[in-house]
């Protein structure tokens, strides 16, 4: 059984602020806490896919081609399109500060995805960095 307090930091996440109690308990039992320091690489473009950090506190800068294209914070979660498909990570994301996340591997990805709720809520959040994505595109 998870923490209350740990579960009430999952509750305050956009992605699954939605999800009821029970939903909540199997997120943070198939996540592990991790510190990380300013300049830590949480992922690197074109890296295979491994892991995917729900950012709790800190920023992170996010570059692509190494130019900065934005900053991910609190609520976000960044690699999670490489655990559904494996396929090689499309940007570097790196701490900007100290920062607080959950990990969440592969192996205990797919239950997640058997719950409704946590399912809906990763494909709101992929279709939102999608769009995110395609505003930077037009932009330039």
């Amino acid at each position: 059984m998870a923490d209350d307090t740990k579960l009430k930091r999952l509750a305050e996440i956009p992605l699954f602020s939605r999800l009821p109690r029970k939903d909540l308990e199997l997120v943070a039992e198939m996540t592990d806490d991790l510190h990380v320091s300013p300049g830590r690489v949480l992922t690197r473009e074109a890296d295979a896919s491994y892991v995917a950090y729900v950012i709790i506190s800190g920023e992170a800068a996010v570059s692509v081609g190494g130019e900065r294209v934005g900053t991910v914070g609190p609520g976000e979660m960044v690699g999670e399109m490489g655990l559904i498909d494996s396929a090689p990570r499309t940007a570097t994301v790196t701490a900007d500060s100290e920062m607080d996340v959950y990990v969440i591997e592969p192996g205990r990805f797919g239950p997640l995805l058997d719950r409704p709720g946590i399912a809906k809520a990763l494909l709101l959040a992929t279709v939102r960095r999608l769009r995110q994505a395609d505003e930077l595109l037009h932009r330039h």
